[in-house]
């Protein structure tokens, strides 16, 4: 176990405008030689042998250059000055993976020195003389142990070591990359969290290009007419075909609602309905339950009923209980129903995300039943398909079931999961390939078992 905390001890980054500096203050010599072991950041494996600043081991710790990629990815500030010596400080997280500099040539293993100048970290004076794993300078470049009081205490990150895959270290990452919403035959087009788009190489071999602003509404257009979908908001009105019989709701002659059966027989209710088809109704009624609490604002909303109304009769979609928000037709003449959440208000009347079927044949499902799900979201919109998440823990409840994931859905109701909710997203493409947009922004292509990792952005 002494040994394993003492190998869990790397270091951080730094600024390259150290160089001049540092050496011109440091003293001593310390014994380095090069980590012999695998080393991961973030899910990035370094090639230590040729690196042009390789992690070093001082007395059993892992020391890592303070260079530029490095204190990028590991979202920390290295700053300078006569003054004030070194300053290191944790920001907020980036979203961007460590991709170090390669050697034009393996050079030999020097000593280390010592730097003599004042340093901090997080704003906290280091005794560097006195410190048993001291900061350390190595060809002019500072080196950082990542002891387990600076890697776990000051910084936050999670550790693993073992024999095999060696020394792993998390860092806190931003989340940058979002889902897969458009593909064309040569690249994937991704949503992100800075609202921009990104575009990569299918088979991940290059960096990804931000798209400009023009071309990004252009493929915003192209992923919806792809689907060969349309996409209508539901807007419809109170009908003067609804009455009320006793307790029974009607429409056009057909039973609609058994008010008593759903304790609403006190408060009268509303109705709306959308022409879907040319002999479909999509009717949707709504009634607040007699026993609703003014002061608890979401006891006096409405619980909507949806139906599905051809031939005179009325098939309910499963699982739709808050009134629905858009359809989408597809060129197979199915149509998805969706009601999309509403989180952004203080007094949201959708706090969750439902979507339903209604097959070409009319055949009529409820995906939040099928899963049982709270939450049901569509990721992506394709032609006779949907890719969507399916997951329980909104409003921070961590409720987690086994259905929760990605699914892919076609127009037959054939389901797929692709993934659980390990990943951020997921995306099956036209033929058939799976990626999966990972969580630390990587993406994984499954049929290949290839993972690319963010490391820039031009």
């Amino acid at each position: 176990m002494r040994i394993m905390m003492k190998v869990i001890a790397l270091a951080m980054t730094g600024s390259l405008t150290l160089i001049s500096t540092t050496i011109a203050a440091a003293t001593s010599s310390f014994p380095v030689t090069k980590a012999p072991f695998p080393v991961q950041f973030n899910g990035v494996t370094i090639d230590n042998q040729t690196a042009q600043y390789p992690l070093l081991l001082f007395k059993d710790i892992t020391y890592v250059p303070m260079t530029w990629d490095y204190s990028q990815s590991l979202a920390l500030q290295v700053y300078w000055s006569q003054e004030t010596g070194l300053a290191i400080t944790k920001l907020p997280p980036k979203g961007i993976a460590v991709k170090p500099e390669t050697a034009s040539q393996v050079e030999q293993l020097q000593n280390a020195a010592m730097p003599t100048f004042p340093i901090t970290v997080n704003g906290k004076p280091i005794d560097n003389a006195n410190e048993p794993y001291p900061i350390l300078v190595y060809k002019d470049i500072t080196y950082f142990p990542l002891t387990w009081r600076f890697v776990h205490d000051e910084f936050g990150w999670e550790t693993q070591w073992n024999s095999t895959e060696g020394l792993r270290i998390e860092t806190d990452k931003k989340q940058i990359l979002n889902n897969i919403l458009y593909e064309d035959d040569s690249y994937l087009y991704l949503d992100t969290t800075n609202s921009t788009i990104l575009k990569i190489a299918k088979d991940l071999q290059s960096d990804p290009i931000t798209v400009d602003n023009s071309e990004a509404e252009s493929i915003k257009r192209a992923a919806l007419n792809s689907s060969r979908a349309t996409v209508i908001s539901l807007e419809g009105e109170m009908n003067e075909h609804f009455e009320r019989v006793g307790n029974t709701i009607r429409y056009r002659g057909t039973d609609i609602m058994d008010l008593a059966a759903v304790k609403s027989v006190s408060n009268d209710p509303v109705g709306f309905v959308t022409k879907i088809a040319d002999d479909v109704d999509l009717v949707v009624v709504g009634a607040k339950k007699d026993d609703s609490d003014p002061e608890k604002w979401w006891t006096t909303l409405p619980i909507y009923y949806t139906y599905v109304l051809k031939d005179h009769t009325a098939k309910i979609v499963p699982g739709l209980t808050q009134r629905p928000t858009r359809f989408i037709i597809t060129s197979d003449r199915s149509v998805w129903l969706v009601s999309d959440a509403d989180i952004n208000l203080s007094k949201p009347t959708n706090p969750r995300s439902q979507i339903g079927l209604i097959e070409s044949s009319g055949e009529v499902h409820g995906l939040n039943v099928k899963f049982n799900s709270l939450d049901v979201e569509i990721v992506s919109l394709q032609e006779k398909k949907i890719i969507v998440k399916s997951f329980n823990n909104r409003f921070g409840t961590n409720i987690a079931k086994e259905t929760d994931g990605f699914y892919s859905v076609d127009t037959n109701f054939s389901i797929q999961k692709l993934t659980d909710l390990s990943s951020n997203s997921a995306y099956m493409d036209a033929k058939g390939n799976t990626y999966l947009v990972n969580k630390g922004n990587s993406i994984h292509l499954v049929n290949t078992n290839q993972t690319w990792h963010l490391l820039t952005i031009h």
